[in-house]
C-alpha cells in the first residue's frame, strides 16, 4: 500500500504556476507583476503603517463626503416627488364634514366614513373638535373629509309668454340627476 506526503497532485493535469515571476501562489492572470511596470523581482513599495492609516482615513472622508451629497440629493428628489400631489386639508367652522370611525370590532380595515358631522372649533392647523349625533370628538386632520352633497333632483323655472297679454309665466320643471 502506498502512502501519499505532501501536496497531493492532480492526475493527469501539469501543477500550475505563474511564468512571469515563477511563482506557485498565483497564475499569471492574476501575477501581481504583469503589466506593473516593475521588472521582475523588484518588490511592491511598502508603507508605514501610520501611513497606510491616513490615506484610509482620507479615503473613508471622501467615501462619506460622496455619500452624504448623493443621500442629500435623492432625498429631495424623494420629497418632491412625494409631496407633487399631496395637499393640505383644511376645514372651516360650520362646514360639514365625515369621520373616519373604527368598527367596533379589532380590524382597522374596517372602519367606515360616518357623518355628516359639524364642524365647531379648530383648535390647530390638524386638530379639530366635531360634533356628531349631539356628542362632541377631538379629531385629527387625517380622520376628517369634507362632506359632498349628493344632488338628486334639480328644479328650474322656465319662463313661457302667452299670446295676447305678453304675460310671463314661469313652468317648473324637474330634472333627475343620476
Amino acid at each position: 500500500m502506498k502512502f501519499r506526503s505532501g501536496k497531493p497532485q492532480q492526475q493527469g493535469k501539469p501543477e500550475r504556476k505563474c511564468f512571469e515571476c515563477d511563482s506557485h501562489l498565483h497564475t499569471i492572470k492574476h501575477c501581481p507583476h504583469r503589466n506593473s511596470g516593475r521588472k521582475l523581482g523588484e518588490r511592491f513599495p511598502t508603507k508605514g503603517v501610520a501611513e497606510y492609516l491616513h490615506e484610509l482615513r482620507e479615503r473613508f472622508k471622501s467615501a462619506e463626503q460622496y455619500a452624504c451629497s448623493h443621500a442629500a440629493k435623492k432625498q429631495a428628489q424623494y420629497a418632491t416627488h412625494y409631496n407633487l400631489r399631496s395637499q393640505n386639508k383644511v376645514f372651516s367652522v360650520g362646514k360639514q364634514v365625515l369621520i373616519l370611525v373604527p368598527d367596533t370590532t379589532a380590524n382597522k380595515t374596517f372602519s367606515r366614513w360616518q357623518g355628516p358631522a359639524t364642524m365647531i372649533v379648530k383648535k390647530s392647523p390638524y386638530s379639530y373638535i366635531v360634533e356628531l349625533n349631539g356628542t362632541k370628538h377631538h379629531l385629527h386632520a387625517n380622520k376628517l373629509r369634507k362632506f359632498n352633497y349628493h344632488v338628486q333632483r334639480v328644479t328650474c323655472e322656465i319662463p313661457m309668454t302667452t299670446g295676447c297679454n305678453s304675460a310671463i309665466i314661469f313652468e317648473k320643471t324637474q330634472i333627475l340627476v343620476r
